[in-house]
């Protein structure tokens, strides 16, 4: 079986390292270790462990252990999710979730007060539209004779 490599690591260091896997492609992981692996078996063990409980849609076919390599044979069960195409959209998502927010909270509020004090505020911004009106004109008009 023909394996992509995913990454080398010597000595601490990680080179060419692959930042996507594809479903259903077998990838291997070379570790060359300071020290010759005295109990495989162990080691075998510790690596699945850890690796299927950090990444559950690995699974590995097996971890070959040669004195001081390790190989990690795996396949990618599912793959994972484009988070670039989901940032692309995060502006329009957080909009909307700021739309529906300020909808709830408007909501809630009028919810909240009884219908006659409603009433009386429609009507007393409807008297006092004439005067809001003349107000805001005279204020223009000191605007125009400042310039």
């Amino acid at each position: 079986m023909k394996y992509r490599l995913l990454g080398v690591c010597e000595k601490g260091v990680v080179k060419g390292i692959l930042t996507e896997t594809v479903e259903g492609v077998p990838y291997l992981i070379e570790m060359h270790l300071d020290k010759k692996v005295d109990n495989p078996e162990k080691v075998r063990e510790f690596l699945r462990s850890e690796i299927e409980n950090k990444f559950p849609t690995i699974v590995i076919k097996r971890i070959p252990i040669k004195e001081n390599i390790v190989y990690i044979e795996f396949v990618e069960t599912k793959a994972p999710i484009a988070w670039s195409a989901i940032l692309a959209f995060l502006p329009e998502i957080m909009a909307a979730i700021g739309f529906v927010v300020t909808l709830i909270a408007v909501y809630l509020a009028i919810s909240e007060v009884p219908a006659w004090i409603i009433g009386m505020l429609i009507v007393g911004v409807l008297l006092m539209a004439p005067e809001i009106g003349l107000l805001w004109m005279a204020w223009v008009k000191k605007g125009e004779k400042a310039k």
